[in-house]
């Protein structure tokens, strides 16, 4: 059952309740004091539910931004190989090493 459909239970509970009240009363359950504490926990569900839409929002922003900046870290040093490694010329030990590290 999904968080939406059991924050629509608890709802539909409420007003069965509500509708009801007369004939739960008479049959010895008086609905009042659980009204009141699912209407309470309804409210704190909802407003828990929207603070974890929000920060999910902000956690997919936060990794695509840490994602494009990783790719621009990694493009900037392969580039810094490749104009070492062009000023070194090919056959220079240091370029080797330089490669080596790239395909780690």
């Amino acid at each position: 059952m999904k968080d939406s459909e059991k924050i629509a239970l608890a709802t539909q509970t409420v007003q069965f309740m509500v509708d009801n009240d007369a004939t739960l009363k008479a049959a010895g359950f008086d609905p009042a004091i659980m009204k009141a504490s699912l209407e309470s926990k309804i409210a704190d569900a909802i407003a828990k539910e929207e603070e974890q839409a929000t920060a999910f929002a902000t956690y997919k922003e936060v990794t695509d931004e840490s994602q494009a900046m990783t790719e621009e870290v990694y493009t900037l040093a392969s580039r810094v190989i490749d104009s070492a490694s062009g000023a070194l010329g090919k056959k220079h030990p240091l370029v080797d090493e330089l490669r080596k590290r790239r395909k780690r």
